[in-house]
């Protein structure tokens, strides 16, 4: 099954327009036309079944899946979408009408697919996968246990309204022809609508959804899409079955929050994507010194029934690594909804932002792995020349992670949080590799602690495994781009740079508007292909120190050493010594194997985060004879 439907993967281009179903958008030669949701849905309905004749009443149901309208509305949308679209400049005979009968899209369409890989969910999993749950905040991990319970099929009773689904109509993958057999069991949370009228409150809905994600995905017993999928649809004109389908779950959840003064109102609802109707909904009116322990209430109808997807133990479980305190709560809620390409500044924000929420309760465990994992991403990241700064920083995240473990030892992002520094610090990758399979026993269904395990079996050599943990990944996280990036490098270190070039296309066609992540990650893939005419034409003319590199080996293997020699001055002056392990790839790739084994020695005294690969760094496979190189190997403790 693919991880998006075939109507939605690819683009459909008519004369100068290009539509694209998955961001929703119409262009006319690369210009956005504005359209109304339903004109877009008119429009996506009469594209995808060019060639044909489509009834009014199949338009009907594809334009409006879960309401009863009047055929005056149809014609109202598509005289108004033949007026936007001649206002571009399009013919008259672009939509034809059938009287009574139906309408046909007039032009010529032709579809091009994207070209991915079909990603299925592992069969292999990682170590020992458990069913374990707890929460990341107190708020939003009772509506777990009422989610849980939906998605069991089992009705709620007892203060919680539960609605018996009406007879079941054709949805809109019966719409449009294409089988929608979404897995048992699977939902999505989409970001909580800020209903309050000030922008600076979204992070309150963000992190409340986020944290409602966080914490579905600890659970054995749900597929649960990941966050950045999920919020790829916040602001996006899309229906239930849109997102339903393009994520593949059968339930939706969706909410909104109001916060006026000191009061909250939080209202959820649950939707049957195949069916289009709500199957539950509640509302909850609070003060934000009461909104912590809403959790109790939804709770107490649960327990009950609570067999299926978690056992009744632990319910008590729910609230570990959270806080009681409100204040505490919102401060780590701010700092949740970041990029999932994080930049120096937004990791820096975020770490603020949860030692905030450590300051005001100083138990937080879910801060302290939280500000860990930005801390070790910060000291990592390159930005640093300064290799005392970046030590420093490492050494306050791995205080930080100890700290979440101690206070919350079943919670699965304190050991991943624990696991990352540990690999990023090479301090004792043994540990490390121990601490990620917990979090993965702990937290079966985070596809961003399945990357990050991923990641370390890559470097581990473990490639096989690695390559099935990351594809089970991007199935529970379809519409990220980041995740296809992180699979793009796995497969190439696997020796699969075709796939590797499919999974960044992916990536491309999901965010086009990010062109640096595409190109530093498709110059590493050319590299690894050992296409240095390829590599040197994506990274020439950039600034950014991550393309030095790949212009220091390409122009060396092209025969321009003078140019080689300068890219590497430019990243020496840009990185100093963080840059140890990097100039040894460098140099002993071009055979300098003296100099390359020097740098390297530096790399493993000052412990450069990049000597987690070098088992499998093909640049560095010349000193792989020498006794330095077995020696730090050993050090390392990967000789094993």
């Amino acid at each position: 099954m693919k991880d998006v439907p075939d109507q939605l993967d690819g683009m459909y281009e008519f004369g100068p327009f290009r539509l694209d179903p998955l961001s929703r958008t119409l262009t006319r030669d690369g210009k956005r036309v504005a359209l109304a949701p339903r004109l877009f849905d008119t429009l996506f309905h009469l594209v995808a079944n060019h060639g044909r004749l489509v009834p009014r009443d199949e338009l009907m149901r594809a334009v409006w899946p879960a309401r009863t309208v009047e055929e005056t509305s149809l014609g109202m949308a598509v005289s108004s979408l033949r007026t936007a679209l001649k206002q571009q400049g399009a013919a008259d005979d672009l939509i034809i009408t059938a009287p009574g009968r139906g309408y046909r899209f007039g032009a010529r369409v032709a579809f091009t697919p994207t070209s991915a890989p079909d990603i299925e969910p592992a069969s292999a999993v990682p170590p020992s996968p458990g069913r374990a749950a707890q929460a990341r905040g107190r708020m939003a991990m009772r509506v777990l246990g009422v989610v849980a319970l939906l998605g069991a099929g089992i009705a709620i009773r007892g203060g919680v309204a539960w609605h018996e689904p009406p007879p079941r109509k054709p949805g809109l993958a019966v719409q449009a022809g294409v089988s929608f057999t979404p897995p048992p069991h699977s939902i999505a949370v989409l970001p909580f609508t800020n209903m309050g009228g000030d922008p600076k409150q979204d992070y309150f809905g963000d992190g409340l959804s986020e944290e409602l994600i966080n914490a579905l995905g600890r659970t054995g017993g749900l597929r649960v899409a990941a966050r950045v999928s999920s919020f790829s649809f916040k602001g996006r004109p899309a229906t239930v079955e849109d997102i339903a389908r393009q994520l593949n779950v059968g339930l939706v959840l969706e909410g909104s929050v109001r916060r006026t003064g000191t009061r909250v109102r939080i209202i959820a609802q649950l939707i049957d994507a195949t069916t289009g109707f709500q199957v539950w909904s509640h509302r909850y009116d609070r003060s934000e010194g009461d909104m912590l322990a809403l959790q109790g209430e939804l709770a107490e109808d649960a327990i009950a029934s609570l067999k299926l997807i978690l056992l009744p133990n632990e319910v008590a479980r729910l609230t570990l690594g959270g806080t009681s305190n409100p204040r505490a709560f919102d401060a780590y809620l701010s700092a949740l909804p970041r990029s999932p390409d994080a930049d120096d500044a937004s990791e820096r924000q975020a770490i603020a932002a949860f030692s905030q929420a450590i300051d005001l309760d100083p138990n937080y465990a879910l801060a302290y792995a939280g500000r860990s994992r930005a801390l070790s991403f910060l000291a990592t990241s390159g930005v640093f020349s300064d290799v005392a700064e970046s030590k420093t920083m490492l050494a306050a995240a791995t205080r930080d992670a100890n700290k979440a473990v101690a206070l919350a030892p079943d919670l699965g992002e304190a050991h991943a949080a624990l696991g990352f520094v540990l690999k990023c610090s090479l301090s004792d990758l043994a540990r490390a590799g121990a601490e990620y399979a917990r979090a993965i026993e702990l937290a079966p269904g985070d596809s961003t602690i399945l990357l990050r395990y991923a990641l370390f079996q890559t470097t581990l050599g473990h490639l096989s495994s690695a390559v099935d943990v990351a594809e089970h990944a991007a199935s529970l996280d379809p519409l990220t781009p980041r995740t296809y990036h992180l699979l793009a490098r796995i497969l190439a270190y696997a020796g699969r740079t075709d796939d590797a070039l499919a999974a960044l296309r992916r990536a491309r066609f999901l965010q086009p508007a990010d062109p640096r992540a595409d190109r530093i990650d498709l110059a590493f893939v050319q590299m690894m292909q050992g296409d240095a005419h390829a590599a040197r034409q994506t990274c020439l003319g950039e600034t950014d120190p991550h393309f030095f590199v790949c212009l220091a080996w390409s122009e060396h293997v092209l025969g321009h050493q003078a140019e080689a020699e300068a890219a590497l001055a430019r990243l020496r002056a840009a990185i100093g010594d963080n840059g140890a392990y990097i100039y040894a790839n460098i140099l002993a790739s071009w055979g300098r194997k003296n100099e390359a084994l020097q740098w390297l020695q530096t790399a493993y005294r000052l412990r450069d985060p990049g000597l987690i690969g070098i088992l499998i760094d093909p640049m560095v496979r010349s000193l792989r004879d020498t006794q330095d190189y077995r020696q730090i190997v050993e050090g390392l403790g990967l000789s094993s």
